[in-house]
């Protein structure tokens, strides 16, 4: 019983931490000109973006450790490479569901500075997990 307890309360946490991410990614693309019809379909977008992007993070995060692991990338560079993916993937998935979602709008310079912003935040938390992970 304690068991499913721990689960539930393990589930509710990551969704509730799911749903912060994803209102605060919410007011952040409405300060830069997300526009909507109405606030079902702005929620659609978020959730959509939130999933796609989560997905393909899953697989194109990888590139760069492959890369050094083949030595075919210098360490030193696989940041930047972390950075420029990040901000390419959000930049590209922000312009298609723009595309293909017509009651949502949103400006090229208002998904250039939201996708600086997310790659900058991707950039820094990355920054850190590499530096807590190497062994003193």
């Amino acid at each position: 019983m304690k068991e499913k307890i721990a689960i539930f309360v393990s589930m509710l946490l990551v969704g509730l931490l799911f749903v912060g991410i994803g209102a605060i990614e919410f007011f952040a693309l409405k300060i830069v000109g997300l526009q909507y019809t109405t606030l079902a379909m702005g929620l659609l977008f978020i959730v959509l973006y939130g999933v796609l992007d989560f997905g393909i993070s899953l697989f194109m995060g990888a590139v760069p450790s492959v890369l050094v692991e083949l030595e075919l990338l210098e360490e030193k560079y696989r940041a930047g490479l972390d950075f420029v993916i990040d901000y390419f993937l959000a930049l590209s998935l922000i312009g298609l569901l723009d595309a293909f979602m017509p009651s949502i709008s949103i400006s090229l310079y208002g998904t250039a500075i939201f996708a600086l912003l997310t790659a900058i935040i991707h950039y820094k938390l990355n920054i850190h997990s590499d530096e807590d992970s190497k062994p003193t």
